[in-house]
C-alpha cells in the first residue's frame, strides 16, 4: 500500500465554483474512503440525474446514510459495512471539495497506482470536508491602524521628540541627529519613493530610522511594524533597501582598500599603543547566528551547536575595521575562511601592497623583520601572520611573546564587542536568508567605522603586569614554514631584549 500521507498529484486537486445538489440518493455500490475522501462509482452520476459533462466539481451532500465503505487500514483493504450517519467525520451538511472524472483507462490506471488497487477505480472522486470553503478576506490597501501613523506612530511622535535631545537620540539610534542627517544626505535619493495619487510613500528619513532601530535592537519586523504603524512587508523592504544603499554609497569611504601608507600608519599606532612593532592589524572571526536556511543540511551548523555565518575582520589599533569577509558557512574554521578570503589570497599571492621588511629601531642586530598580522591559534603561521606559541611548559621568552601578541590581538576582540553592543542585531538570531544577512552585517561594519573615532589612549596598558597566561592548545593542520618560525623567534628575542622589553612575567 502506498503512503497515503504524501501530496496528491496535480490532477487530484481540481476545484471550481460550488453547486448544491443531492448526489447520494439510493446508492448501493461500494465506495472507497481514503482519509476524509469518498470515491463514488459511476452510478452516482445516474442517481444525481446529471449529464456527465455538466457534473460540477463541488457538490453539497445532504445525506450519506445508505453508503457502504471500504476503509484503508495498515496498508491493506478491509471491507466492512459502515453507517456514515454515525461517523463524526461526515455530517448531514458536508462540503464536497472537489470531483474529478476519469474518462480514460490511462487516468484510471493512475488512480489505481495511487490506491494500489488494480481496476476498481471509480469514475468520480469526491473529497469531503466538514466546513464550507471560506471566502478570501478582502485585502486592504492600508490597514486602518496604519492610517493613523502620523497621529500615533513612533516616528511622528517619539522620534521627533528625541531629535531635541541629542543624548537620548544617540541611545535610541546609536548616532546623533547630525550624523543621521549626514547619512541621509548620502543615501536619501536611493531610498526615496515616488509620490502617487493613491497614497503617500514612506519618507526616506523614516525608512532610515526604522533601519537603524532594527540594527540597534535586533527587533523583529513585526514588532517594528506595530511600533511605527507600518506594514510588515514595508518594514522588511525598507531595512534591506536601506542596507543596500549604505553598502553602495559608504563602503568606498569607510572600508577603502588599504594602501602602503595605510599599512604604515596602522603599524605606527600599534607601536604607540601596544609596543608591537611592524603590526598591520589583528585578525579574528565571529559567528553571527541565523535561523537554519532551508535545505542547507549541516553547512551552517557550527561547533557551538548553532546555525551561523562567519564574520572575519582585520582591525587596526583604534578598533576600526580594515578588511572584512562575510558569509562563509558556520561550519568552516577561521583558518579555512581566511585561506579562501580576499585577504588570505592576497597574502598568498603577495598582492596586498605590504611594506617591505625593515629594521626595528635599536634592534638592527636582529636583521630586517617583515610586517605581520597577529591572530590566535586557529590561524596558520606564516611569514606575515603571527600566532602564539602552543603548549604548556613554555620558556620565559615564548611566554613573553604570547603576552605581547595577545595584547595586540585583543583589539579585534574589543572591536567585535563594540560592534555587537552598538548593533545588537548581531547578538540575536537573524530571521533572514543568508544573502540578506550578509547585507545587514556589512551595513553594521560600515556604520561601525563611520561612528568609531580615533582613540585617545597613549599606551597606558604597557604598565600592566600579567601573572599568568592561559596555555595555547595545539590546533593542528597549521604548520608554518621554516621562515615563519624564524620570524616568530626573532620577534620573541626582540621582546626579551633590553630595547623591546616592557613587562616581565612572574613565573
Amino acid at each position: 500500500m502506498a503512503n497515503l500521507g504524501r501530496p496528491k498529484p496535480t490532477y487530484l486537486r481540481q476545484a471550481l465554483k460550488p453547486t448544491k445538489m443531492n448526489c447520494a440518493a439510493n446508492l448501493d455500490q461500494h465506495t472507497l474512503q481514503v482519509h476524509t475522501g469518498v470515491v463514488l462509482h459511476q452510478e452516482a452520476v445516474h442517481a444525481a440525474e446529471l449529464p456527465r459533462a455538466t457534473l460540477p466539481t463541488q457538490m453539497y451532500c445532504k445525506s450519506t446514510r445508505s453508503l457502504s465503505a471500504v476503509s484503508v487500514r495498515k496498508r491493506k483493504l478491509d471491507y466492512k459495512s459502515r453507517n456514515f450517519s454515525n461517523d463524526s467525520r461526515f455530517s448531514d451538511q458536508s462540503w464536497v471539495e472537489s470531483v474529478l472524472l476519469f474518462p480514460t483507462w490511462r487516468e484510471r490506471d493512475k488512480l489505481c497506482w495511487i490506491f494500489q488497487k488494480p481496476r476498481v477505480t471509480p469514475d468520480i472522486l469526491i473529497t469531503v470536508t466538514d466546513q464550507p470553503r471560506r471566502k478570501e478576506r478582502a485585502r486592504l490597501w492600508v490597514h486602518p491602524v496604519n492610517e493613523r501613523r502620523q497621529q500615533q506612530g513612533a516616528y511622528h511622535n517619539l522620534v521627533q521628540e528625541l531629535a531635541l535631545d541629542s543624548e537620548r537620540h544617540q541611545r535610541y539610534f546609536r548616532m546623533t541627529p547630525g550624523q543621521m542627517d549626514e547619512i541621509l544626505n548620502i543615501i536619501g535619493p536611493d531610498i526615496t519613493r515616488q509620490h502617487t495619487n493613491f497614497r503617500q510613500p514612506i519618507e526616506a528619513r523614516q525608512r532610515l530610522a526604522v533601519t537603524l532601530r532594527y540594527l540597534a535592537t535586533g527587533e523583529t519586523f513585526s514588532s517594528l511594524a506595530f511600533s511605527y504603524r507600518l506594514g510588515e512587508r514595508t518594514v522588511s523592504q525598507a531595512v534591506l533597501q536601506t542596507c543596500d544603499a549604505i553598502v553602495c554609497h559608504l563602503k568606498t569611504s569607510q572600508l577603502p582598500k588599504p594602501t602602503a601608507d595605510t599599512w604604515r600608519a596602522t603599524a605606527r599606532r600599534f607601536q604607540e599603543k601596544f609596543d608591537f612593532p611592524h603590526c598591520l592589524g589583528a585578525l579574528d572571526g565571529k559567528h553571527v547566528n541565523v535561523f537554519a536556511p532551508a535545505n542547507s543540511g549541516s553547512q551552517f551548523f557550527n561547533y557551538k551547536r548553532a546555525f551561523s555565518i562567519v564574520l572575519m575582520a582585520l582591525v587596526d589599533a583604534d578598533f576600526k575595521i580594515l578588511a572584512v569577509q562575510i558569509g562563509d558557512y558556520g561550519r568552516c574554521s577561521d583558518g579555512g575562511v581566511f585561506a579562501n578570503s580576499a585577504l588570505g589570497r592576497g597574502l598568498q599571492n603577495k598582492t596586498l601592497d605590504l611594506p617591505a621588511p625593515e629594521f626595528i629601531p635599536g634592534a638592527e642586530d636582529l636583521g630586517e623583520l617583515p610586517y605581520v598580522f597577529v591572530a590566535d591559534a586557529a590561524f596558520p603561521l606564516k611569514t606575515n601572520l603571527m600566532r602564539p606559541y602552543p603548549g604548556h611548559n613554555l620558556s620565559h621568552a615564548k611566554k613573553t611573546f604570547n603576552y605581547r601578541l595577545s595584547r595586540a590581538r585583543n583589539t579585534v576582540e574589543d572591536a567585535f564587542g563594540i560592534l555587537s553592543s552598538r548593533w545588537r542585531v548581531l547578538l540575536s538570531r537573524i530571521m533572514l536568508e543568508p544573502h540578506k544577512v550578509d547585507k545587514v552585517v556589512m551595513a553594521t561594519c560600515i556604520l561601525h567605522n563611520y561612528l568609531t573615532q580615533p582613540s585617545h589612549q597613549t599606551g597606558t596598558e604597557t604598565d600592566r603586569h600579567i601573572t599568568e597566561l592561559n596555555s595555547v592548545p595545539a590546533m593542528g593542520g597549521n604548520r608554518g614554514s621554516n621562515a615563519a618560525y624564524e620570524v616568530r623567534d626573532t620577534f620573541a628575542r626582540y621582546f626579551n631584549s633590553p630595547v623591546g622589553s616592557i613587562a616581565r612575567i612572574t613565573e
